[in-house]
Protein backbone atom coordinates (compact mmCIF):
# COMPACT_ATOMS: atom_id res chain seq x y z
CA UNK A 1 0.00 0.00 0.00
CA UNK A 2 2.49 2.50 0.84
CA UNK A 3 4.66 1.58 -2.06
CA UNK A 4 2.29 2.12 -4.12
CA UNK A 5 0.79 5.59 -2.16
CA UNK A 6 4.46 6.83 -2.69
CA UNK A 7 4.37 6.70 -6.36
CA UNK A 8 1.30 7.98 -6.58
CA UNK A 9 2.15 11.18 -4.29
CA UNK A 10 5.56 11.02 -5.68
CA UNK A 11 3.90 11.81 -9.03
CA UNK A 12 1.31 14.02 -8.92
CA UNK A 13 1.72 15.76 -5.73
CA UNK A 14 -0.51 15.45 -2.01
CA UNK A 15 -3.23 17.56 -3.72
CA UNK A 16 -3.71 16.28 -6.78
CA UNK A 17 -3.40 12.44 -5.46
CA UNK A 18 -6.41 10.35 -5.17
CA UNK A 19 -7.52 7.79 -3.02
CA UNK A 20 -9.17 6.19 -6.18
CA UNK A 21 -5.94 6.03 -7.83
CA UNK A 22 -3.51 4.41 -5.13
CA UNK A 23 -6.61 2.13 -4.22
CA UNK A 24 -6.64 0.40 -7.87
CA UNK A 25 -3.10 0.47 -8.04
CA UNK A 26 -3.04 -2.20 -5.12
CA UNK A 27 -6.76 -4.13 -6.16
CA UNK A 28 -8.28 -2.60 -3.18
CA UNK A 29 -11.08 -0.45 -2.76
CA UNK A 30 -11.32 3.43 -1.71
CA UNK A 31 -13.29 2.24 1.34
CA UNK A 32 -10.72 -0.22 2.54
CA UNK A 33 -7.68 1.90 2.12
CA UNK A 34 -10.28 4.79 4.60
CA UNK A 35 -10.45 1.81 6.92
CA UNK A 36 -6.41 1.38 7.13
CA UNK A 37 -5.50 5.17 6.79
CA UNK A 38 -8.67 7.02 8.07
CA UNK A 39 -8.00 9.94 5.44
CA UNK A 40 -5.33 11.15 2.75
CA UNK A 41 -3.29 13.28 5.07
CA UNK A 42 -2.89 9.97 7.34
CA UNK A 43 -1.49 7.89 4.60
CA UNK A 44 0.75 11.20 3.45
CA UNK A 45 2.26 10.87 6.80
CA UNK A 46 2.68 7.21 7.00
CA UNK A 47 4.64 7.56 3.38
CA UNK A 48 6.43 10.08 5.39
CA UNK A 49 7.56 8.14 8.50
CA UNK A 50 8.19 4.71 6.33
CA UNK A 51 10.61 6.90 3.99
CA UNK A 52 12.19 8.68 6.56
CA UNK A 53 12.89 5.81 8.80
CA UNK A 54 13.91 3.66 5.95
CA UNK A 55 16.69 6.35 4.99
CA UNK A 56 17.85 7.42 7.85
CA UNK A 57 18.67 3.36 8.58
CA UNK A 58 20.36 3.26 5.72
CA UNK A 59 22.56 6.28 6.70
CA UNK A 60 22.93 4.73 10.03
CA UNK A 61 23.91 1.20 9.00
CA UNK A 62 26.50 2.45 6.58
CA UNK A 63 28.04 4.37 9.74
CA UNK A 64 29.25 2.23 12.60
CA UNK A 65 30.60 4.75 15.15
CA UNK A 66 33.97 2.43 15.39
CA UNK A 67 34.97 4.48 11.65
CA UNK A 68 37.37 7.18 11.00
CA UNK A 69 34.79 10.71 10.65
CA UNK A 70 36.15 11.27 7.38
CA UNK A 71 35.19 8.29 6.25
CA UNK A 72 31.64 8.02 8.30
CA UNK A 73 30.88 11.32 6.45
CA UNK A 74 31.28 9.93 3.11
CA UNK A 75 29.95 6.30 3.85
CA UNK A 76 26.80 8.08 5.23
CA UNK A 77 26.58 10.71 1.97
CA UNK A 78 27.26 7.92 -0.21
CA UNK A 79 24.17 5.65 1.21
CA UNK A 80 22.00 9.06 1.03
CA UNK A 81 22.29 9.42 -2.53
CA UNK A 82 22.44 5.92 -3.39
CA UNK A 83 18.91 5.59 -1.39
CA UNK A 84 17.44 8.54 -3.12
CA UNK A 85 18.19 7.43 -6.41
CA UNK A 86 16.87 4.04 -5.85
CA UNK A 87 13.82 5.32 -4.04
CA UNK A 88 13.11 8.21 -6.07
CA UNK A 89 8.99 8.25 -5.65
CA UNK A 90 9.81 8.44 -1.36
CA UNK A 91 11.79 11.18 -2.33
CA UNK A 92 9.60 12.88 -3.97
CA UNK A 93 6.85 13.05 -0.91
CA UNK A 94 9.27 13.53 1.69
CA UNK A 95 11.11 16.71 0.12
CA UNK A 96 9.96 17.89 -3.03
CA UNK A 97 6.23 17.77 -2.43
CA UNK A 98 5.98 18.03 1.60
CA UNK A 99 7.86 21.26 2.18
CA UNK A 100 5.24 22.64 0.51
CA UNK A 101 3.11 21.40 2.86
CA UNK A 102 2.24 23.19 6.45
CA UNK A 103 1.29 21.81 9.75
CA UNK A 104 1.51 17.87 10.27
CA UNK A 105 3.19 17.37 7.18
CA UNK A 106 5.38 20.14 7.32
CA UNK A 107 6.14 19.19 10.80
CA UNK A 108 6.72 15.28 10.21
CA UNK A 109 9.34 16.49 7.25
CA UNK A 110 11.06 18.77 9.84
CA UNK A 111 11.17 15.81 12.05
CA UNK A 112 13.09 13.55 9.91
CA UNK A 113 15.26 16.69 8.73
CA UNK A 114 16.68 16.95 11.89
CA UNK A 115 17.20 13.28 12.60
CA UNK A 116 19.31 13.37 9.66
CA UNK A 117 21.02 16.47 10.77
CA UNK A 118 21.76 14.82 14.29
CA UNK A 119 23.50 11.86 12.34
CA UNK A 120 25.29 14.46 10.60
CA UNK A 121 26.23 16.40 13.78
CA UNK A 122 27.78 13.74 15.60
CA UNK A 123 30.00 12.64 12.88
CA UNK A 124 31.40 16.28 12.90
CA UNK A 125 31.51 16.02 16.99
CA UNK A 126 33.62 13.08 16.56
CA UNK A 127 35.40 15.04 13.67
CA UNK A 128 36.15 17.46 16.22
CA UNK A 129 37.14 14.84 18.97
CA UNK A 130 39.54 13.11 16.97
CA UNK A 131 41.36 16.04 15.93
CA UNK A 132 41.08 17.80 19.61
CA UNK A 133 40.19 21.09 18.62
CA UNK A 134 38.54 23.17 21.09
CA UNK A 135 36.96 26.02 19.12
CA UNK A 136 33.79 24.26 17.44
CA UNK A 137 31.16 24.31 20.40
CA UNK A 138 27.47 22.61 19.92
CA UNK A 139 25.98 25.49 18.36
CA UNK A 140 29.20 25.64 15.64
CA UNK A 141 28.55 21.52 15.03
CA UNK A 142 24.95 22.06 14.57
CA UNK A 143 25.24 24.76 11.90
CA UNK A 144 27.69 22.65 9.85
CA UNK A 145 25.08 19.71 10.21
CA UNK A 146 22.61 21.58 8.95
CA UNK A 147 24.72 23.25 6.20
CA UNK A 148 25.33 20.23 4.91
CA UNK A 149 22.01 18.71 5.23
CA UNK A 150 20.91 21.32 3.44
CA UNK A 151 23.54 21.13 0.48
CA UNK A 152 22.73 17.63 0.25
CA UNK A 153 19.08 17.85 -0.24
CA UNK A 154 19.76 20.66 -2.98
CA UNK A 155 21.73 18.44 -4.71
CA UNK A 156 19.63 15.29 -4.56
CA UNK A 157 16.53 17.33 -5.74
CA UNK A 158 18.63 19.01 -8.60
CA UNK A 159 19.66 15.12 -9.58
CA UNK A 160 15.74 13.66 -9.55
CA UNK A 161 15.05 16.47 -11.76
CA UNK A 162 17.51 16.17 -13.92
CA UNK A 163 18.87 12.84 -14.87
CA UNK A 164 19.74 11.57 -12.02
CA UNK A 165 24.06 11.54 -11.96
CA UNK A 166 25.33 8.64 -10.03
CA UNK A 167 25.54 8.51 -6.61
CA UNK A 168 29.02 8.13 -5.94
CA UNK A 169 29.57 11.51 -8.12
CA UNK A 170 26.94 13.19 -6.07
CA UNK A 171 28.38 11.79 -2.94
CA UNK A 172 31.62 13.55 -4.04
CA UNK A 173 30.58 16.73 -5.12
CA UNK A 174 29.06 17.34 -1.47
CA UNK A 175 32.38 16.11 0.20
CA UNK A 176 34.65 18.39 -2.03
CA UNK A 177 32.20 21.38 -0.96
CA UNK A 178 31.41 20.55 2.54
CA UNK A 179 34.33 18.56 4.15
CA UNK A 180 36.82 20.70 2.30
CA UNK A 181 35.36 23.57 4.00
CA UNK A 182 35.19 22.01 7.37
CA UNK A 183 38.66 20.45 7.64
CA UNK A 184 40.12 24.03 7.48
CA UNK A 185 38.04 24.57 11.11
CA UNK A 186 38.90 21.26 12.37
CA UNK A 187 43.13 22.50 11.75
CA UNK A 188 41.91 25.71 13.97
CA UNK A 189 41.94 28.28 11.02
CA UNK A 190 38.93 30.22 10.13
CA UNK A 191 37.75 32.62 7.39
CA UNK A 192 37.78 35.92 8.24
CA UNK A 193 35.57 38.44 5.73
CA UNK A 194 37.35 40.97 3.45
CA UNK A 195 37.92 44.58 5.22
CA UNK A 196 35.31 46.76 4.57
CA UNK A 197 36.17 49.62 1.64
Amino acid sequence: MLDMAARVFGARGYHAASMAEIAEGIGTSKTMLYAYFGSKEQLYLACLGRAGGLLIERMRSATPPEMPAEERLWAGTLAFFSHVAERRAEWSVLYKEAVLESGPLAAKVAELRQEIADVVKRVIEQAVEERGVTQLDEMHTEAIAQAVVGAGESLANWSVRDGSPPAEMLATLLMDSTWNGIRPLLQGSRWSPPPAT
